[in-house]
């Protein structure tokens, strides 16, 4: 390690089920300096457990510029073994990863995991320790970063933690049983060589003593805890006999947890001794207590020689403490983390510089596209534009709408009245299947009769209204259909007056442009057939002859 990087000053905080501890620790030629101690207790300690977040924020307020190191206490984290086969480092995260939303109670986003190799057992396959905590307890130790204006922390948990400061304060490689008794639970870990080999977790701990006392000698939880520490100098021996009866209950679950530790160890590494950890371990009788239930000899701590620490501070109750910091110290690569420094993270503030180039260019993006849609969208609209005005400005659109109105102003009859004039003059017989009224005063007239000669009479009749222009006529299915055009005279007698020819004005003294009834046209005669292809119909088909003057 170059001599720039080497890390002497480190900030250790943390986070036990009953209380909140910081201090700093210093690297010195005899060995290591704790100092600036301070805790926080937590208030909410009996009701709701831990409440980190108010104990956090009761410590007092420091700028840090070194290095933050952050333990979490083994009641807050999920331990889990995993046997996986052999591997690398990098498939190993990913078969990790992949089963862990079988090993998590919930979901993965909520948690933060890690992991560490343990021991090879004596088959093939490896041993993978994992450790979960929930994302809000990472939470808590952000805030506290920010508070303190230290850049980030090392995250690690309790127990690793713990064989962290064993391996480096105590010079024994022998196997030995540690120990951590905390608030709310308590953690085993066989260690050989300064290497965790196996672990286990029991869901009980001095909390659970001091329940248990209140209940029995009918206390409040806060006098029995103080009953609890202080038994070694009042000696009560009601309170001894209650303590030896909830520690026995205790063992027995320890008991089990040391049993299936040992089912996965070899017979080299089963532990001699036990060390106890953690300030429940110091009551009267914990340490006999496991001894007896276990079989091997138990102890508490002893403070290591080349650590010292303030007045008053026990090293058994910050031991997880000082290995985070000794760890974040000298060995950050191989400390097992769940959350890191930002200055050691350069792969991390790369992926940040990425991201946050990734999210300017994506939204340059997609305001770019969006400006591109819109140039499109108007575009389209145009086009639309031009359809319409395409579509209705020509001689069948608005065009022609406005010509029939301009027609009909001009005194032309209107359409209910060339309707009722055409109804009078049909036979009876007629079926019409279109009439339409264009402009110009044309009536387009579709349909069928009962024969030939009731469609000359009907033609004949229709000249009185104005000219005919006959397109089709043939016969169809015993009837005869027809089509034709007529063109209205732009003035004939409405409705609503009798229908009457002057009879006796002169034809030279008629208003101009009307025809004498000399000069009227005659009916368009009907075209024929020949026999071969109409059985029914005239032997020869005329062309139809339009009817000559109607004044327009």
């Amino acid at each position: 390690m170059n001599e720039a990087k080497t890390i002497n000053v480190v900030w250790a905080v943390e986070f036990g089920g009953s209380a909140v501890r910081r201090f700093r620790l210093t690297r010195t030629d005899e060995g290591y300096r704790a100092d600036r101690y301070a805790e926080a207790p937590c208030s909410a300690r009996w009701t709701a457990g831990a409440d980190s977040s108010v104990a956090a924020g009761e410590l007092p307020h420091e700028e840090i510029s070194e290095p933050l190191a952050a333990c979490l206490g083994n009641d807050l984290v999920l331990y889990r073994t995993i046997p996986l086969p052999p591997a690398d480092d990098a498939t190993l995260e990913k078969m990790i990863h992949s089963r862990l939303e079988t090993l998590l109670p919930t979901q993965v986003e909520k948690f933060a995991a890690a992991w560490m190799v343990l021991d090879r057992p004596t088959n093939d396959l490896r041993r993978v320790l994992l450790c979960a905590v929930r994302r809000e307890s990472l939470t808590v130790v952000t805030d506290l970063t920010r508070r303190w204006r230290s850049g980030g922390a090392d995250v690690t948990t309790a127990l690793p933690a713990l064989v962290g400061a064993w391996g480096e304060l105590y010079d024994e490689n022998d196997p030995v049983l540690l120990m951590d008794i905390g608030a709310r639970s308590t953690a085993l870990g066989i260690v050989r060589d300064k290497t965790l080999r196996c672990c286990a977790v029991v869901d009980a701990g001095g909390d659970a003593w001091t329940e248990q006392l209140a209940r029995t000698m009918n206390l409040t939880r806060e006098e029995a805890e103080h009953q609890k520490l202080r038994q070694a100098q009042q000696n009560d021996p009601a309170v001894r006999k209650c303590l030896d009866e909830v520690l026995s209950a205790w063992a027995k679950e320890v008991r089990e947890a040391y049993n299936d530790c040992l089912a996965e160890t070899t017979p080299e590494t089963r532990p001699t001794r036990c060390v106890l950890f953690g300030r429940s371990a110091r009551l009267p009788g914990a340490a006999a207590c496991v001894s007896r239930t276990l079989g091997i000899d138990a102890e508490v701590a002893p403070t290591p020689d080349s650590l010292h620490l303030d007045e008053g501070v026990q090293f058994d109750a910050v031991a997880p403490a000082v290995g985070a910091a000794i760890q974040a110290m000298r060995n950050p690569e191989t400390m097992i983390r769940l959350a890191r420094r930002e200055e050691d993270q350069p792969a991390a503030r790369s992926y940040k510089r990425r991201y946050w180039v990734a999210v300017i260019a994506w939204l340059i993006a997609s305001v770019a596209g969006l400006y591109v849609l819109d140039l499109h969208e108007a575009a389209g609209r145009e086009k639309m534009v031009a359809t319409v005005y395409r579509e209705t400005y020509h001689q069948g659109g608005l065009v022609k709408q406005l010509a029939v109105g301009d027609y009909l102003e001009s005194g032309a009859p209107v359409p209910l009245d060339v309707i009722e004039k055409i109804t009078r003059v049909a036979p009876e017989s007629i079926i019409l299947s279109s009439l339409s009224y264009a402009r110009g005063g044309e009536v387009s007239l579709q349909g069928t009769l009962g024969n030939e000669k009731e469609c000359q009479e009907f033609l004949e009749k229709l000249t009185d209204l104005g000219r005919v222009d006959l397109r089709r006529a043939r016969p169809d299915n015993n009837r005869f259909r027809f089509e034709l055009i007529l063109t209205l005279k732009r003035a004939f007698t409405p409705t609503s007056q009798p229908a009457s020819k002057p009879a006796s004005q002169p034809a030279e003294s008629k208003p101009a442009g009307v025809p004498s009834k000399s000069a009227e046209s005659k009916p368009a005669s009907l075209p024929t057939s020949s026999p071969a292809s109409q059985p029914n119909t005239p032997p020869t088909t005329q062309s139809a002859t339009q009817p000559t003057g109607g004044a327009r």
